[in-house]
């Protein structure tokens, strides 16, 4: 990659990927005090709750931008988004303008005192 460059003083690599996650989601029938509703008697207690998971799955886009000095080799700035990709493409470049935006917002880096 490098020995390609001529004349310049830093190199740009930008990955993007697409994965996939999944939220997991439980929610518990239980009362207050951790028990079901009803019991055995009338001092309730002794009935369990019910609890219901749900899952869901979603794609996630990862934008990865590293900067090189070309001279060094070194490593000079990784920045790194994600979000959530959906189907409407106009939403998806917007998002990903923003998260460029957040991520070069400090850029350059300044100098360790």
């Amino acid at each position: 990659m490098f020995s390609k460059i001529r004349n310049a003083a830093l190199a740009l690599a930008a990955v993007a990927t697409l994965g996939t996650a999944t939220l997991i989601s439980t929610t518990d029938s239980a009362d207050a005090r951790g028990f079901g509703g009803g019991g055995f008697s009338r001092g309730g207690g002794g009935g369990m709750g019910m609890a219901t998971t749900s899952t869901s799955t979603y794609v996630v886009g990862t934008l990865v931008v590293d900067i090189f000095d070309v001279m060094t080799k070194q490593l000079l700035f990784r920045g790194q988004a994600q979000e959530t990709v959906n189907k409407n493409a106009e939403k998806n470049t917007e998002a990903m303008y923003k998260a460029m935006a957040k991520m070069f917002k400090d850029f350059p880096p300044t100098a360790a005192k």
